[in-house]
């Protein structure tokens, strides 16, 4: 009878065994810790860092901008498409400029009708 395979003819006769761990591996060890000085302790207030990262720079993401006005991302890009927010491009990726952010809150400030008027 014809095989179709042929059986392997180096360590044939040597039972398969499991292929060990290589003895270069070493476990790693754990992720380093902060020092007991950036610590804050009992009765010492944590450091305070009252100008965050977006308020410092010029132009801003549509996630980032969306966040600074409190809305949803997709309320976000609707006011874009609509023209309310402009943007600018750099390279392939759309910025919210933090000054087009004020514009926008101040034409709401003077759409809005006259709290005597209100309701």
């Amino acid at each position: 009878m014809r095989r179709w395979f042929s059986p392997p003819t180096e360590n044939y006769d040597r039972p398969a065994t499991r292929r060990r761990r290589p003895a270069h591996r070493i476990p790693r060890s754990p992720p380093p810790t902060r020092p007991a000085s950036a610590l804050p302790t009992l009765g010492q207030q944590p450091r305070e860092n009252t100008v965050s990262s977006t308020e410092k720079r010029v132009v801003l993401t549509i996630e980032e901008a969306a966040q600074r006005l409190g809305i949803g991302r997709t309320t976000m890009y609707a006011l874009i498409k609509a023209g309310q927010i402009r943007t600018v491009r750099i390279g392939r990726l759309h910025r919210v400029p933090t000054f087009s952010l004020d514009e926008y809150v101040r034409s709401l400030l003077g759409d809005s009708t006259p709290l005597d008027r209100a309701a």
